[in-house]
């Protein structure tokens, strides 16, 4: 007697079952340091394995996207403040230290959290240009 293969779920529809409540909880929750695949698994109701199988499916992994959100709620916070001390954001974007965010910041966006801010505070209008190499003239 053959027994009949369990349903397999599509990638798309894992996505759409599982990575939407997962994006809006991230984007909810993205100020937690203790944010990990296992919360945000629980926040979305499904579980880690689910959640790994719907971000792989799209190529990406769910800290990588945990790290865009916090990258780009700190990026947006730089440009709508020219005071900002660069340590607070950083924590109340989710991070747990000044370094690691200045790091993973500048590996994203090509600088420093510190000259994006300046940049964009004394040139307005050039948030979204990326910096121009030192070594290059200008064309």
């Amino acid at each position: 007697m053959l027994t009949p293969e369990p349903p397999t779920c599509s990638p798309e529809r894992l996505s759409s079952r599982d990575l939407e409540p997962a994006l809006r909880f991230m984007e909810r929750e993205a100020h937690r340091h203790d944010l990990d695949a296992a919360a945000i698994a629980r926040g979305a109701g499904c579980s880690r394995t689910r959640l790994y199988a719907a971000f792989a499916s799209r190529g990406e992994t769910v800290m990588g996207m945990l790290r865009e959100i916090r990258l780009h709620r700190a990026k947006a916070m730089l440009e709508q403040s020219p005071r900002l001390h660069i340590g607070s954001l950083s924590w109340r974007c989710g991070f747990a230290d000044q370094s690691t965010f200045s790091k993973v910041f500048k590996a994203r966006f090509g600088m420093l959290p510190s000259e994006w801010l300046h940049r964009v505070w004394t040139n307005p209008g050039c948030e979204g240009t990326p910096p121009r190499d030192a070594a290059q003239p200008p064309a």
